[in-house]
Parts: structure tokens; C-alpha cells; sequence
């Protein structure tokens, strides 16, 4: 919340021109240290104020995740997927979410979209021009540079503040078995790729 006016600055093209209204960056190293950095406050207190954190999928272990591209209500559970989509609507009218995930040796960064399919082409930008939105990471990274180096300092202990959750090894993440996608090639006559 202290950076929220300059973090708002930053964030300004994504509503502007792509009408994404909501844009958060988070942070976690492999020791479980956090950084979030977001450009809606009163989101973050009501994700704070609500516990919404306890179920968020995108609050573990890094080893957890991958590296790509991702809409966000494909990953946790179905209650904690419910219970964001709903508040989301009701607190930034937003319906859609993409977060970006970049995966490196001793952390794991997210860069999350938020925005109303109605109002917003962020379904286009996910599906047809995802290096518009990756530009805006780096650029963000850039313009917040002091901020976010000083917050390294000034972290939160995940595993504290999760517990076990923080932990689980099983990603919630929805993606196809590795049966499903060998028997899809077989059935294509491609069983060698």
C-alpha cells in the first residue's frame, strides 16, 4: 500500500490501452522469503482481511512451479478458484485473469493480469500477443527496481504465514497427463513424437 501512487503510475499503459485494471508482481525465493507489489490496495486488503492467501496456489514453493503463460483460474482448488472469481468481481469487476510465471535457479516470479472480458482485450493479448504483456514485466521490473530491491529486505516468511500449504508438492495446476497427451498422438499416427 505505502508504493500503491507509484505502482499506479507504472501500471497506467496496461489501463490505458489494453483496459487491464488490475496488475500484480509477486516474488518468492527458495528459502520462502515474499515480495508482492500490486496496483489496487483495496484488493490487498480485502485478499489480507479475507485470508484468501491460505488457499492462493501461486503462494508456494518454488519448485512447484513452470515456467509460462497461465490463466489464472486453471490453477487451485475449486473453492479457492470460486471464492477469487467472486471477489474479484465484486471488488475490481474483473473476470479474467493471466499470470505470467518465470521460473529461475533460486526464485520464482509472477506477473499477474486482471481485467473484465467486456471492457479489456486481455484475452486477446493472452492468446495472440502474450510478448506485449512479457514486455510490460520487464518493464515494470525496470521502473520498480529500488522498490523492489529494498523489499527484499523488508520480506515475509511464506511458510509462516502458510504453513504445510506452503509445502504441498502437488501443484493445483490443471494440465493434461502425460497418458492423455501419449494417447492423443498415438491416435494421430504420431506415437514417436
Amino acid at each position: 500500500i505505502k508504493y500503491s501512487n507509484r505502482i499506479r503510475k507504472v501500471t497506467q499503459p496496461l489501463r490505458d490501452h489494453f483496459g487491464i485494471d488490475y496488475f500484480t508482481y509477486h516474488r518468492i525465493d527458495q528459502s520462502g522469503k515474499y515480495t508482492v507489489l500490486v496496483d489496487r490496495p483495496d484488493w490487498a486488503e480485502h485478499y489480507v482481511s479475507t485470508k484468501i492467501f491460505l488457499g492462493d496456489p501461486y503462494l508456494r514453493h518454488p519448485q512447484v512451479y513452470k515456467t509460462g503463460m497461465y490463466l489464472m483460474d486453471s490453477h487451485g482448488s475449486e473453492e479457492y478458484k470460486s471464492t477469487v472469481m467472486k471477489a474479484g468481481k465484486n471488488v475490481l469487476n474483473i473476470d479474467i485473469g493471466v499470470i505470467s510465471i518465470e521460473k529461475k535457479d533460486n526464485q520464482v516470479e509472477f506477473f499477474g493480469f486482471c481485467a473484465n472480458k467486456k471492457t479489456s482485450c486481455l484475452q486477446h493479448l493472452y492468446l495472440n500477443d502474450s510478448c506485449l504483456l512479457k514486455s510490460f514485466s520487464i518493464h515494470f521490473k525496470k521502473e520498480l527496481y529500488s522498490i523492489l530491491h529494498h523489499m527484499k529486505e523488508e520480506t515475509c516468511s511464506l511458510l509462516e504465514l502458510k504453513g504445510e500449504d506452503y509445502l504441498n508438492s502437488v501443484p493445483d495446476f490443471s494440465s493434461l497427463s502425460l497418458t492423455a497427451r501419449i494417447a492423443y498422438l498415438k491416435d494421430l499416427g504420431m506415437k514417436i513424437e
